[in-house]
């Protein structure tokens, strides 16, 4: 992250002089389980013009049968939109991920309910959130980690819109396999290739979650991959009271983790337009 702090627009109170990056950071916030969750669909939208702070289709400038198309593929459960992007390409590119398939093809021939005359991509994806109009850590921290992937590999790499939790920048999001990484730097380029390649887990001390999962889950399944289990299978959250669940991970044998949300004793800034820093949250998992 460097030494130097970022400073934020807003001044008022003294946590905001830091980037909400680097708040996040000197707090030791917790990382795991804080990616999107129980997403098994994902539309990417190739998009050149000025990204708004909030994407919301009606407001893009692209033809009118591409918005019925996402607006369309949007009613499916489970699924969520991003704008990605590259320099110096035409960005008239399509990507709908599914059930860890994914689709490619152009602007005007996509069907994005079931991909129906879209080719299938059997490269993976990897997506570098850069979206400087909702929070400058994306544009600072997301935008060097980007230029490092593009220089590794850049055919799978291409910067995206909005993929949650500012805080934790650089933040990267691997497709079809759907697993989310943050505080990313230059020297993870190379395993999170690796990762993406080979739909694998990686760098499992930078894993946010695997988007397909609620976060409960996503929490068991990074504790489980630190204490080197792997090959091995996960059961939905059942929660027992407020804020509390066990999650059943399958392996030679099942080993059940209790999941505990509990409130943080340091209120930070999570994004770098807040005017007051606010409560956060941190998963603790046993077994």
């Amino acid at each position: 992250m460097g030494s130097t702090p970022i400073v934020c627009r807003h001044i008022s109170f003294g946590l905001c002089m830091l980037s909400c990056s680097q708040q996040s950071l000197d707090c030791n916030e917790p990382i795991i389980g804080t990616a999107a969750e129980s997403i098994t669909r994902w539309i990417l939208i190739g998009y050149a013009k000025k990204w708004p702070t909030r994407i919301k289709v009606q407001d893009l400038q692209i033809s009118s049968r591409l918005k019925l198309e996402i607006q369309k593929g949007l009613q499916v459960p489970n699924t969520k939109l991003l704008l990605i992007r590259r320099p110096k390409h035409d960005n008239n590119t399509v990507f709908l991920v599914d059930s860890g398939v994914c689709y490619r093809s152009t602007a005007e021939n996509c069907s994005l309910v079931d991909g129906a005359g879209m080719n299938k991509h059997l490269e993976p994806l990897i997506l570098v959130c850069t979206h400087g109009t909702r929070d400058r850590c994306c544009a600072l921290l997301g935008g060097r980690f980007f230029a490092s992937m593009a220089k590794k590999n850049p055919n799978i790499v291409w910067q995206a819109s909005h993929l949650g939790g500012h805080r934790f920048a650089p933040v990267a999001l691997c497709l079809p396999h759907g697993v989310l990484y943050g505080r990313l730097q230059p020297e993870d380029c190379e395993q999170l290739i690796s990762g993406a390649v080979h739909k694998q887990y990686v760098l499992f001390d930078k894993m946010r979650g695997d988007t397909r999962y609620s976060r409960p889950v996503q929490a068991a399944i990074i504790a489980a991959l630190r204490k080197g289990v792997t090959g091995f299978t996960v059961g939905q959250a059942t929660a027992h009271r407020p804020n509390f669940w066990t999650v059943a991970v399958q392996h030679n044998q099942s080993i059940t983790f209790k999941v505990h949300k509990k409130l943080l004793p340091t209120q930070i800034c999570t994004s770098c337009v807040d005017v007051a820093p606010k409560d956060i949250y941190g998963f603790e998992v046993t077994e």
